[in-house]
């Protein structure tokens, strides 16, 4: 059994660099990526817009994938292979991601919402790192396994 998780990287223009739009899981409290697991038979993208819009409120029109992670499951049934695709959402202006910030979370579905620094989104897991690196400066797809890329596990 496998789990497909689509994640979706928004980036906003900021006089210190580029900012990471992250959202808050109300169960656990931790801060991540708008995201979800994709339900069999739907279209990733369309599962990444749908998601984005209902956490956040933004309707953005998926561009393309940013990067792609496996995590092997464990040796027990509830631990299954999990798929991880990033995708870019683009860039949003400086106003935009103002008025982003001051949405009231409380209301209706949004969840909590903050633009991180990229300082802070160096402790996220490798796929993220690697999906802004990617956007930020066109680099290549990258293909990881746990959160590692290729191109770090052959300089090992």
């Amino acid at each position: 059994m496998r789990r497909l998780r689509v994640l979706v990287l928004v980036l906003a223009e900021h006089p210190k660099g580029p900012r990471v739009l992250m959202v808050k899981d109300l169960f656990n409290g931790a801060w991540s990526l708008p995201g979800a697991e994709v339900p069999e038979g739907e279209a990733i993208p369309d599962v990444g817009v749908r998601v984005l819009e209902r956490q956040t409120g933004l309707a953005l029109r998926l561009a393309r994938l940013l990067a792609v992670d496996h995590a092997p499951g464990g040796t027990f049934a509830s631990e299954p292979d999990t798929l991880t695709v990033v995708m870019d959402g683009g860039f949003v202006g400086k106003e935009r991601a103002r008025v982003l910030a001051q949405l009231p979370s409380e209301v209706g579905p949004l969840l909590p919402m903050r633009w991180a620094t990229l300082a802070e989104v160096e402790t996220e897991p490798g796929y993220v790192r690697h999906a802004v690196v990617a956007s930020a400066q066109g680099m290549p797809l990258p293909v990881l396994v746990d959160g590692v890329s290729d191109m770090e596990t052959a300089t090992r």
